[in-house]
């Protein structure tokens, strides 16, 4: 499942890809990617990134 969405972003006015990350402190962190006329590979780039930067700054913190 991949899981890129696409959905309006209000602060762009116009549908943007977007991804929701794992492991917050709160019920779900949502990431606006790029607008959907940069296309999917744009987006897929920019989320791996991302998640990377994410998970490294998670893995730095303490165990709960």
């Amino acid at each position: 499942m991949n899981p890129i969405y696409v959905d309006y972003y209000v602060h762009e006015g116009c549908m943007c890809f977007k991804i929701d990350l794992p492991w917050t402190q709160y019920a779900k962190h949502t990431t606006v990617l790029c607008r959907v006329d940069q296309g999917l590979s744009m987006a897929k780039t920019l989320a791996i990134g991302v998640v990377n930067k994410h998970l490294t700054q998670v893995l730095a913190g303490e165990p709960r």
